[in-house]
């Protein structure tokens, strides 16, 4: 054991090994017998996996995620000034103090109380302080990991041991931070330089909690990382110094823990991994939990604190937000509440016809080739209605779709229908959020029909729709209604759209729910609503057999990365590169147990209630083709167009040719 200075004259020995192991420095404290011992905190008791100011912008990313704030680097550089001014002011020569949290946390709440973020609806200065605070400490015990071998040497001596730490955090925090991190036996014995007004780095703080233990000097032992703080000025206070050099201690904080990207890269690996054959796109997990966290950011942006998630695909995105804000639990702040409405396009289509002679002939003309007996049922009319031409069996014609409309008994039983589906709707929506403000509904989206549906039913009553996909090949109506939170081309394109978006069926087959299609509404014999959905039994059979294990899994996986990512959320951008990454493994290369679950997969198209068939074929006419082109630009997915194609070997080359240009940033 190597000692840079041993002054045998006041028992000060100063360890500097860079390599002090365990069982040395239990030795070394036998050896002193120390009747008390006062032991770092960062950097010696706990090791971050992050930098020190990175800590700082990942609790400005929870506080905005939790404001509704969009300007997170405004919000990092308010803190900064402020925790300068505040330090500055509590220090004066020769006594450096650090400013506290509680503190800190009042003047940025004056700070954002400004005209400059006056669209914020702020909590109250007592709820934000106890917001800031319980981030800070939430923050703190994500990124920090237990130094388990010095714990466990502090842990079998017979004496006090105090953590003495310069931090902004009270001792009650710091507590709360060990307690998190496993070490909760150190808590009752915590000083803080916020508490007490003095810091070690000034000389201060040590001999202030010496002479508070009513100890002599010479009988206490420092242990730290920082030759200064926890060296040079036990020193001066007359103890004794070990001191355990910064990532050289144990496993838990080696130089490749300072790389956040690669670390979680590995750490990613481990949980996506599949456990056999039969567990399929593990990716997806990934990709929902960077929808869900946006999702999240986007309702409380709107004010909101509720979201509705619409049917089919929402009964699962909402158990997978709902795994998610059980990560983000420890921001402090109340989760979002959530409910299940249970609506389509097709049980929304009637109520929203308000002007029928304008909008049905839209709806015709947007379904080439339906003809007036599907009409009449799309809309739940009875063939009665329909007048002797046109023929109920041919392609409707624009000019008998405005005869259709013209004829009294149509209109008749088409308003008679839409004023009861509407009042039962309106019903259904009141019971899932019924309060009077903007109504949050979340769905996959593509389009949004459901939002415009709504919107014109609700009689006037917003409707902002949160998707996890927008797409158009125009420009889409009440768009500024609408928000893509995965993916979107509307208004502009998103990062990585065409990663996300493509073959973007596999959301609505591997997310539905075990329920049919809902088609319309009612009223039981209580005068409750209820929904009237059309079911199938093979679909049924398929979800039970196919889609439930896949869903239980993946809900698992999002519960895991909830937990693991909860500290970095979707900041930094690189953190979407990770998982527009792990995505384009699913689409561009996927395993063979994969083509043949899809393959397998039986939907159903909920307006209409006709099966679809060959899903992710593309066009039948190009199918035989040998040029992977061909595969490629004729839609559908191409891996699955290729393999029944029987040109399964062109998915090597193309897999290698999309992973090849996701690595060098062509494919956005």
């Amino acid at each position: 054991m190597g000692r840079d200075q041993l002054s045998l004259g006041r028992r000060v020995a100063t360890i500097r090994s860079p390599g002090l192991q365990p069982v040395r420095l239990a030795a070394e404290l036998d050896r002193l017998r120390p009747e008390l011992v006062l032991v770092d905190c960062f950097g010696t008791l706990l090791h971050r996996s992050v930098p020190s100011g990175r800590v700082r912008e990942l609790a400005c990313a929870e506080l905005a995620g939790a404001l509704g704030l969009v300007d997170v680097a405004g919000l990092v550089a308010a803190r900064r000034e402020l925790e300068r001014s505040l330090s500055a002011a509590r220090s004066g020569p020769g006594h450096v103090r650090d400013h506290r949290s509680a503190e800190l946390a009042a003047a940025l709440h004056d700070h954002l109380g400004s005209p400059v973020a006056d669209a914020v609806a702020l909590p109250s200065p007592q709820d934000f302080v106890a917001l800031f605070c319980a981030i800070e400490v939430a923050v703190e015990g994500a990124v920090c990991a237990a130094n388990a071998p010095l714990a466990a040497v502090l842990g079998r001596l017979a004496v006090p041991v105090q953590v003495v730490s310069d931090t902004n955090l009270s001792a009650s925090m710091l507590g709360d931070v060990l307690t998190a991190c496993g070490l909760g036996v150190f808590r009752d014995g915590v000083v803080t330089s916020a508490d007490a007004g003095e810091t070690k780095r000034s000389g201060h703080l040590l001999p202030a909690v010496i002479a508070a233990a009513e100890v002599d000097a010479v009988a206490v032992v420092v242990v730290g990382d920082n030759p200064v703080s926890d060296g040079t000025m036990a020193e001066r206070a007359g103890a004794e110094s070990l001191l355990v050099r910064p990532g050289r201690w144990d496993d838990t904080k080696q130089a490749s823990s300072r790389d956040l990207r690669g670390d979680l890269r590995r750490r990613l690996r481990d949980v996506l991994a599949p456990a056999g054959p039969d567990d399929v796109f593990p990716e997806l997990a990934l990709t929902l939990w960077l929808f869900a966290t946006r999702l999240d950011a986007g309702v409380r942006r709107r004010g909101a604190s509720r979201a509705a998630f619409l049917a089919r695909e929402g009964l699962f995105l909402q158990r997978v937000h709902e795994a998610v804000q059980d990560g983000l639990a420890h921001a402090g702040r109340p989760p979002l509440e959530t409910a299940y409405l249970l609506t389509s396009r097709k049980s929304t289509l009637v109520p929203s016809l308000v002007d029928p002679a304008r909008q049905l002939p839209a709806l015709v003309a947007a379904q080439p080739g339906i003809t007036a007996a599907d009409l009449v049922a799309l809309l739940g009319l009875t063939p009665q209605v329909l007048p002797g031409s046109p023929t109920p069996d041919e392609p409707l014609r624009p000019a008998e779709v405005d005869a259709l409309i013209g004829a009294d008994d149509f209109r008749t039983a088409l308003e008679e229908r839409r004023a009861r589906q509407t009042h039962l709707l309106r019903a259904l929506v009141a019971a899932a959020d019924p309060g009077e403000g903007e109504l949050q509904v979340v769905d996959v989206g593509w389009k949004g029909t459901v939002r415009d549906h709504l919107a014109l039913a609700l009689d006037g009553r917003a409707v902002h729709a949160h998707l996890l996909g927008l797409l158009g090949t125009a420009d889409l109506p009440h768009r500024a209604h609408k928000t893509g939170h995965l993916f979107a081309n509307q208004p502009a394109r998103t990062p990585y759209l065409q990663v996300f978006a493509h073959f973007k069926e596999l959301y609505e087959l591997l997310l539905a729910a075990g329920h049919g299609s809902v088609s319309a509404y009612d009223r039981d014999d209580t005068g409750e609503v209820v929904v009237v959905s059309d079911d199938d039994a093979q679909e049924r059979r398929c979800h039970d057999e196919l889609v439930a294990p896949f869903q239980q899994a993946c809900l698992a996986r999002v519960a895991v990365l909830a937990d693991l990512l909860a500290p970095v959320r979707d900041r930094p951008p690189w953190v979407t590169d990770l998982v527009a990454a792990a995505h384009a493994r699913m689409v561009y290369r996927p395993r063979r147990s994969e083509l043949d679950a899809v393959e397998a997969l039986v939907q159903y198209e909920n307006f209409g209630a006709r099966a679809v068939k060959a899903i992710g074929a593309g066009p039948t006419s190009s199918r035989s083709r040998l040029d992977p082109r061909r595969h490629v630009s004729g839609g559908g997915w191409p891996p699955l167009r290729m393999r029944r194609a029987g040109v399964g070997w062109q998915r090597v080359p193309y897999s290698a040719f999309k992973e090849a240009q996701l690595l060098r940033g062509a494919l956005r």
